[in-house]
């Protein structure tokens, strides 16, 4: 399996696999494209291009699993949590919106705003801001988060705890 990005240096994700798919090594190759443009008609010039499926960036893991398992017919085995893990998740506190909603409203605004606009750049200055402020537990959740590309559930944190 590739996952291919239509915007490439030299030449660009739809034109590599059609390149790809032309070539009989390549034809058995599953290619999932990823863009940032959700648009239809770029869906359509994706298919078009022989690409076997399509990814909307930012890509949420689940999604990318889901699609891993369907193009190369995996089965996941997966293990049981208990309620102690739950609390931490890889060793970092878990996230709320009721620790979020601690913040301070402009920072939790701001947060809010880069995070809807998937602008990864500011999203870490404003957590370094968090860890410049001492609240690293809250800097830890949301820079797992960013770097897991996790906006959606970190939008309806950050939502959520706006409105608290």
């Amino acid at each position: 399996m590739i996952l291919m990005d239509v915007q490439m240096p030299v030449m660009d994700g739809l034109e590599a696999t059609r390149r790809i798919k032309a070539d009989p090594r390549g034809s058995e190759t599953a290619i999932i494209v990823l863009s940032a443009s959700a648009m239809n008609e770029e869906r359509r010039l994706v298919l078009e291009s022989g690409a076997d499926g399509f990814l909307p960036k930012p890509c949420r893991e689940d999604d990318l699993l889901e699609t891993m398992r369907v193009f190369l017919k995996i089965v996941y085995d997966y293990d049981e949590t208990d309620a102690a893990e739950d609390e931490l998740v890889a060793g970092l506190p878990v996230l709320s919106a009721e620790r979020l909603g601690q913040l301070p409203r402009d920072v939790l605004e701001d947060l809010r705003d880069a995070t809807l606009n998937g602008n990864k750049k500011l999203l870490n200055d404003l957590i370094l801001k968090l860890r410049e402020g001492n609240d690293d537990g809250c800097a830890d959740g949301v820079q797992d988060l960013a770097n897991k590309y996790q906006y959606e559930s970190l939008a309806q944190l950050l939502e959520e705890a706006c409105s608290l």
